[in-house]
């Protein structure tokens, strides 16, 4: 087997062991010493078969192993202590069994992990542009990224506060407004689709570009401090391809994402590839059409995030005032929209978006949802897996 395996196979001697967790209550692993045609193999007294175990709700696990021969005989029974992060060796042919790795599939050659939040900017601490600046890979920029403090955490209505001089955050972000240049700052607000071209055209992806906030910005863990600092680079916007495959063609797909409420706060929660719900606790997925049935309070979504869930919030979009000359100052009133940007254009003015809402979920990022790269919507950025 390889690592990060729920099931496999691996030799003793010529012979083959295949080892299938069990996903039961009993939190039972059984180990069958059987080439799948009930022959059964003769293993020498001492002989150590190791299997790669998920961690379990409970930190005692029991593991069954039988050698049949005729009669049906249970040889022995065992109860094994199974720490999370504890490596074990199969000496028989040197593979390295560890705990399994939390990771989502956005390609088949391809595996992330999604941000602890979603992406905030502020421009000025004390009100003037220029008190607070933040590395880039073109030198020192404007204003200060940061990661929400919570995967649930956003700022909503907040967001028609939007300008060069506003103290607070902001988090409903105009395409590809990365600060690379004066005029491609978070904080703009015209209707023009041109003022939020990419470096090479209008007609052209921002993935890996500058237009990229993660890919040209450093980003700070928290807003007032530099404790947790990511360097250029570490993070990036999905593509429409990546979102489709992640909430559509990956294993199991359709049970890895649903609507929920975490606190007070709507959203979508999505799963990793490798998967165990925390005793207590129950998912339903493939909802759809409420956010109630996934209900949790902050304290149950803190064991959901610890075993590898992310939580998007609905975070509206922000759009046209008609009182404020047509500039993208009010955000739009309908509380159960949740839009998130892709890297990807659609043509010189609409770009693809992951859309939900109650009633939809939108793997297929459409352009039907109107998604104008002048719109302030959400951006949750990513990671590559590396073991």
């Amino acid at each position: 087997t390889t690592n990060g395996a729920l099931a496999g196979q691996f030799s003793i001697a010529s012979d083959t062991v295949t080892i299938t967790p069990s996903a039961s209550a009993t939190q039972t692993l059984t180990v069958n010493l059987s080439d799948g045609t009930n022959n059964y193999i003769d293993i020498a007294t001492e002989t150590y078969v190791y299997a790669f175990l998920p961690p379990m709700a409970a930190k005692n696990l029991t593991i069954k192993i039988f050698n049949t021969d005729g009669d049906y005989t249970a040889q022995t029974a065992s109860t094994q202590n199974i720490e999370r992060s504890k490596i074990y060796t199969n000496t028989l042919n040197n593979i390295t069994f560890s705990d399994y790795d939390i990771y989502y599939s956005v390609s088949p050659d391809r595996k992330v992990l999604f941000a602890p939040g979603n992406l905030w900017f502020q421009a000025t601490k004390n009100g003037t542009l220029g008190d607070t600046t933040h590395n880039t890979r073109a030198g020192l920029r404007n204003g200060v990224f940061c990661f929400a403090p919570h995967q649930y955490s956003m700022i909503s209505m907040k967001n028609t506060n939007i300008s060069s001089t506003y103290k607070n955050r902001i988090d409903l972000l105009g395409w590809g407004t990365s600060t690379r240049n004066a005029d491609r700052y978070p904080y703009q607000t015209s209707s023009s689709a041109s003022d939020y071209d990419p470096y090479a055209g209008a007609e052209t992806d921002i993935e890996g570009t500058n237009s990229d906030w993660g890919y040209f910005n450093e980003i700070n863990g928290t807003i007032n401090g530099r404790d947790t600092t990511y360097p250029c680079g570490t993070w990036g916007l999905l593509t429409k391809d990546e979102w489709n495959y992640l909430l559509s063609s990956r294993q199991d797909a359709a049970q890895k994402y649903a609507l929920a409420t975490v606190g007070d706060t709507i959203g979508m929660i999505l799963l990793p590839d490798l998967w165990i719900l925390p005793s207590g606790l129950t998912f339903t997925a493939a909802v759809t059409g409420n956010y109630s049935t996934n209900t949790y309070t902050t304290a149950q979504w803190a064991r959901l995030e610890a075993a590898g869930a992310t939580f998007l919030p609905s975070c509206r979009v922000r759009i046209s005032n008609s009182d404020d000359g047509g500039r993208m100052t009010r955000v739009h009133p309908e509380s159960t929209l949740g839009s998130y940007w892709t890297s990807t254009h659609h043509d010189d003015d609409l770009v693809y978006v992951m859309h939900f809402n109650a009633g939809t979920i939108s793997p297929v990022a459409e352009t039907t949802q109107s998604a104008h790269r002048y719109h302030g919507r959400a951006v949750r950025l990513v990671k590559d897996f590396v073991k």
